[in-house]
């Protein structure tokens, strides 16, 4: 079987591409032991006594370089640790304190500033607010007086046409005009689209009187 799978592999064309994946995989810690290695005893290594004695003076060498490095990095930390206790003196503190007073009188200046910064700020808020009021009450005039104009004209316009109002003085003859005047406003359309006005309107007087007139 797998001499067939190897045959039919060897002859198929090969790829200008070749890729092989590979999986890597370790065994979690919380599994136990496998069945296959429970009982083996691994065998201890044999190494040479030229090769023993070599890995011995090698290892010392580093151990001693190790206790050197080690050694060099505690004298830096001891004297930069004194150094700094020897910092403490009068002239250090003297030294802060005039770059304390320093940072203190910049703060001071930019507080100034700030103060100064913020007056004119609250300034120009003040007028632009000022200004803004101010057209709006202008605004706000002209509104009520395009109004009070209209108002006006309306009032001016039912007054003219009051003149025209039926009162008790006029009922009487508003009556008789109504009667006098009477108005129909029924019409009829015939099939030719002639308009005819009135309820009572004959067509064929109508009729008649138009062939009369032509």
């Amino acid at each position: 079987m797998w001499c067939q799978r190897a045959a039919s592999f060897a002859l198929q064309p090969l790829s200008p591409v070749q890729l092989q994946l590979c999986r890597s995989y370790r065994k979690p810690l919380w599994l136990p032991v496998a069945k296959t290695k429970l009982f083996r005893i691994p065998k201890r290594p044999q190494i040479p006594t030229d090769e023993y004695e070599e890995l011995k003076r090698v290892h010392a060498h580093y151990k001693t370089q190790m206790r050197a490095v080690r050694r060099y990095f505690w004298t830096e930390y001891l004297a930069e640790k004194n150094s700094l206790t020897n910092i403490h003196s009068e002239k250090y503190l003297q030294e802060e304190e005039l770059e304390l007073q320093k940072r203190f009188a910049a703060n001071d200046d930019w507080n100034k500033q700030i103060a100064v910064d913020r007056e004119a700020y609250i300034e120009e808020s003040r007028k632009n607010t000022a200004d803004r009021i101010l057209n709006t009450i202008m605004k706000t005039e002209q509104i009520n007086e395009k109004r009070s104009r209209h108002v006006e004209e309306q009032v001016q316009k039912q007054i003219e046409l009051s003149s025209t109002f039926i009162t008790l003085e006029n009922l009487d003859e508003a009556i008789d005009k109504c009667l006098k005047d009477a108005v129909d406003y029924n019409f009829a359309i015939d099939l030719q689209g002639n308009y005819y006005n009135g309820r009572r309107t004959n067509a064929e007087n109508i009729t008649r009187t138009a062939e009369a007139e032509n």
